[in-house]
């Protein structure tokens, strides 16, 4: 279940390149306005799979009708919208209820008053289907004693999107992906990609992740593009990584 909030901007102002964290915080915010149980729910424990806490939430990063880019900051104004969705319906019926009540999103020291919630159209999941990254996609891996971010040049980082993926898919369904079923993650028109212009660097709470946005060709069960779709792709999905929108062009 997905929707785009739309928001806006009456005047030109300064805001950080990195603003998963506040938005992060205004989805726990409303959530917890319309249903307290539910928001302290997941806050503070999530869903559950071999002993790791997994939050089913997932938003894309802003889009600004205006943005004028600057070294450390950017200058937006006019309509901003971002998307947001779930494993779970019931999480975005109350987060929509909270949105309302709320009135309007706080990044930092601005208000953006809410214009309009629209729920997206349904997506007919196919076998194969592409996808562009709305969000950066992160994968850490732990070597020795340092944290590595995998980059789409790696085997990792597309074998730790399905071993990912296939976590999500016991949490959504409660049962384990067949071993034997078709599942195949590519980079989209791999000749046009480029690591440097693909790599983006987010700030979350004062730590650095490493992620890349690009466009990626899967080849998987309907059911498993579906919850590639609610629940995200690689790390962090909850903190407004890896959030993918389907593509017309399919063919890799």
């Amino acid at each position: 279940m997905r929707i785009r909030a739309t928001f806006y901007l009456e005047e030109e102002t300064n805001l950080p390149y990195s603003l998963n964290y506040p938005i992060s915080s205004y989805l726990y915010q409303c959530i917890s306005q319309a249903d307290p149980a539910l928001g302290e729910w997941l806050h503070n424990e999530g869903l559950s799979y071999q002993g790791r806490s997994y939050k089913p939430i997932i938003f894309s990063n802003l889009h600004f009708e205006y943005r004028r880019f600057q070294s450390r900051s950017m200058k937006v104004k006019g309509k901003v919208t971002f998307q947001v969705d779930s494993i779970q319906p019931t999480l975005i019926q109350r987060l929509m209820e909270g949105m309302w009540k709320k009135g309007c999103l706080q990044l930092l020291d601005i208000q953006l008053p809410l214009k309009e919630i629209q729920l997206m159209g349904t997506t007919t999941f196919q076998p194969e289907m592409s996808y562009r990254s709305l969000s950066p996609i992160v994968v850490p891996m732990r070597l020795a004693d340092r944290l590595h971010f995998c980059n789409p040049l790696e085997s990792d980082f597309y074998e730790q999107l399905k071993k990912s993926a296939r976590n999500w898919y016991w949490l959504k369904w409660q049962k384990e992906l067949p071993a034997d079923v078709p599942f195949r993650i590519r980079l989209l028109h791999p000749e046009k990609f480029s690591l440097k212009k693909a790599a983006v660097l987010t700030e979350y709470k004062e730590k650095k992740i490493k992620g890349y946005q690009v466009p990626l060709w899967i080849e998987a069960p309907p059911d498993l593009q579906q919850v590639l779709m609610e629940a995200g792709i690689g790390s962090l999905s909850s903190q407004g990584f890896g959030f993918l929108e389907p593509m017309k062009e399919v063919t890799p």
